[in-house]
């Protein structure tokens, strides 16, 4: 059947999901971590940056992300709902430059 439904999640409850979430990828990916320091990490941090205050200037969304970096080919990157901001290496060969990295 194709029968609809509704699942509400408290928010409280989604943080604290995204938490963990967000300490068993870092956890997991410890030794591949990238450096805040390094320009790869700060390149991205700043299109996160310059994204999110467009988001907050227009009413959107008002939240602080934090972008951690794994050292990996694979092909993947995500936001968590607590604002943790997930970006592995080996989608950076797929973005010619900064603007089609926040599209």
């Amino acid at each position: 059947s194709f029968r609809r439904r509704f699942s509400y999640i408290k928010m409280q409850d989604l943080y604290e999901e995204s938490m963990e979430a967000s300490n068993q990828l870092l956890t997991s990916n410890e030794e591949n971590m990238v450096p805040d320091t390094h320009p790869i990490t700060r390149q991205i941090q700043q299109v996160v940056d310059t994204l999110s205050n467009m988001a907050r200037m227009t009413g959107i969304l008002d939240m602080q992300f934090k972008v951690h970096v794994v050292d990996s080919p694979e092909l993947n990157a995500m936001v968590l709902p607590n604002g943790d901001v997930f970006v592995f290496t080996g989608i950076l060969e797929i973005f010619d430059d900064s603007d089609s990295l926040g599209i």
